[in-house]
């Protein structure tokens, strides 16, 4: 019997982790499309077991919910908790997830306060600093008066160690959102 039929015998005892460790972007998608309860499962496990969470297991549910997906919601907290304590790669995805519901401010404060320390660690990958300065800006749309902190974060010093394509993305972010007098 093969990993997905064993997974189908018993929801309950499954390894989501194990199950989608080896599927494709494609095979992940297609189990999760036959098997919902696996999206739950997921949901599950960020909100009782998080410590046992995988970063690909939360890059299918990223992959497969749409946005503002209404149990997303309830792991918010969390997701920002996992984001100090968690490597590079699970960072990456958490702050793709959190990227597909919309702020409240109830953690968009939470949120914000962890993006400065991502984006102000310059030995984080590019990828991930970018994903927690997008947020950071998003975040300050919303609430004016964190713009003045948002300045202080475009100085050199954390741009200037980006790689060359996210730094480039990021210069022009900077120059979209801030106009300097």
């Amino acid at each position: 019997m093969d990993l997905v039929a064993r997974a189908n015998s018993n929801i309950h005892t499954i390894d989501i982790n194990k199950l989608l460790k080896n599927l494709s972007r494609q095979g992940i998608i297609a189990l999760l499309n036959s098997n919902p309860e696996y999206v739950n499962l997921i949901f599950d496990n960020i909100l009782q077991n998080p410590d046992t969470l995988h970063w690909r297991t939360l890059w299918a549910l990223e992959l497969y919910i749409a946005n503002n997906e209404s149990r997303l919601y309830q792991c918010v907290d969390t997701l920002i908790r996992l984001l100090p304590i968690s490597n590079d790669s699970m960072k990456r995805v958490i702050l793709k997830l959190l990227g597909k519901i919309t702020y409240k401010d109830d953690f968009a404060g939470e949120l914000f306060n962890v993006c400065i320390e991502i984006w102000s660690n310059v030995d984080i990958k590019s990828g991930t600093r970018y994903l927690a300065f997008t947020h950071l800006i998003l975040i300050s749309k919303i609430h004016q008066e964190l713009r003045r902190e948002m300045i202080i974060l475009t100085d050199s010093h954390f741009v200037e160690p980006l790689s060359p394509g996210i730094r480039t993305s990021v210069i022009k972010l900077i120059n979209k959102t801030f106009t300097f007098h």
